[in-house]
């Protein structure tokens, strides 16, 4: 399963930051992007954060002891995924995340949550596109590449959750046989 953290602080500048130094103390960061001023409320700021909980730490005790039923869809289905295959899942599951944030913002006629969630938006694809490079530089290796059947059973099951993942993933079963490229 997956332990990865996707944190997004909004505050004033300096209690931003701190926070943001403090999280890092807890969380091995991935990729952190910020500061952006807040749209929505001005002399604010958001700093976008993704990393895994450090081992050792108290925080990261206390994740592992929520039970499976507990935990967040986020965290993924219970499967034998590959660290990369994970990740792809992740990333994607999050551009269908932030895209359903602009459908409803664009349903609504909220045009500064449009204008946050594509700024959002240009960060999860930058992250995925990140992902998808890794890859295919392991597929050219000739190492292992990521199972597409994998990848899409976990996706259709994160995805379902949220309206681009349900009208782009239906909960059909996947082909038996489906090519894995």
């Amino acid at each position: 399963m997956s332990d990865l953290l996707e944190v997004r602080v909004i505050a004033a500048p300096p209690t931003a930051t701190q926070a943001v130094t403090r999280l890092a103390e807890l969380v091995a960061l991935d990729r952190q992007t910020g500061p952006y001023p807040s749209r929505k409320t001005p002399g604010l700021v958001l700093y976008y954060l993704t990393g895994r909980l450090r081992p050792g730490t108290a925080a990261a005790g206390c994740a592992s002891s929520i039970p499976a039923t507990k935990r967040t869809a986020a965290q993924g289905p219970p499967a034998a995924m590959t660290v990369l295959e994970d990740r792809l899942t992740e990333g994607y599951v999050r551009v269908l995340d932030v895209m359903s944030g602009c459908a409803q913002a664009v349903d609504q006629g909220h045009w500064h949550d449009l204008h946050d969630k594509a700024t959002e938006l240009e960060s999860a694809t930058a992250w995925l596109a990140e992902i998808a490079s890794d890859a295919t530089s392991q597929r050219a290796q000739h190492a292992q590449p990521p199972r597409a059947t994998v990848v899409h059973a976990a996706v259709a099951s994160l995805a379902r959750h949220y309206r681009a993942g349900r009208l782009l993933h239906p909960a059909v079963p996947h082909r038996e046989g489906g090519a894995d490229r």
